[in-house]
């Protein structure tokens, strides 16, 4: 089924939008009611903008970093989606965010599953321009417990901590490290990636956060935790 809508936001500006003939997969999040500022959506069902399209202001928006979404949607209380942009498409400065003159709805997203594909597309856009270790192993580990620690070196790894005040650590092209419990710490090398979760004192998830090395000032080899959304060097650097 496919909805229309005339003007998503009720406002008038001049349209930076290009028509694009792919479809983008992106992702999407909404309230407890599955709405985005008061407009209704289904899984399953297209929706199209009619008029021009701007990004934060006009058509439907959607980001293709999943990542991204939570600057708009707390993750403690909303809702999340797979999506298919389409149509006029007109993009963010900011960040991944995306408007676009035709939304289809594919797939709700559990939070576990959603940090999942998080994870994906940091790994899928970490890797440096030109690599000599295309081939390398992959390595993995994970760590539960509180104060736990968790390491890989390699390219490709992944390193994942989850009890409260754990640490995280990857060394290698393309590697993860990821701190998910509370007062979790997270450092990766060059040409990798961290991804940590915040929440309030009594567990409530409040932020995640992901970022390659280099970017948003994180340094190679530094422990990172977050306070109110944002990377901070941590106090304990061992």
């Amino acid at each position: 089924m496919r909805h229309t809508s005339t003007n998503l936001y009720g406002a008038s500006s001049v349209s930076n939008e290009k028509s694009e003939d792919t479809v983008i997969t992106a992702f999407k999040g909404f309230d407890a009611n599955m709405r985005c500022r008061g407009f209704q959506f289904k899984v399953g069902e297209t929706f199209e903008h009619e008029g021009q399209v701007k990004a934060c202001v006009r058509g439907f928006h959607s980001c293709e970093n999943p990542l991204d979404v939570f600057r708009y949607y707390d993750p403690g209380v909303s809702l999340f989606a797979e999506v298919e942009a389409s149509g006029k498409i007109a993009r963010h400065d900011e960040d991944s965010k995306i408007a676009s003159g035709r939304l289809h709805v594919k797939a709700m997203i559990s939070l576990p599953d959603y940090i999942g594909r998080a994870i994906k597309w940091v790994t899928d856009h970490c890797n440096p321009a030109t690599s000599n270790h295309a081939d390398a192993d992959k390595a993995a580990s994970s760590a539960t417990g509180y104060s736990s620690a968790s390491s890989a070196t390699g390219d490709s790894s992944a390193s994942s901590a989850t009890g409260d005040s754990s640490a995280s650590s990857a060394t290698g092209i393309a590697a993860v490290a990821m701190s998910i419990g509370r007062y979790g710490r997270a450092k990766a090398s060059k040409d990798a990636a961290i991804v940590l979760c915040e929440h309030d004192d009594d567990g409530k998830l409040l932020h995640i956060r992901a970022s390659k090395v280099g970017d948003n000032g994180i340094e190679p080899d530094v422990f990172y935790t977050l306070q109110g959304g944002e990377f901070v060097k941590s106090d304990v650097q061992s």
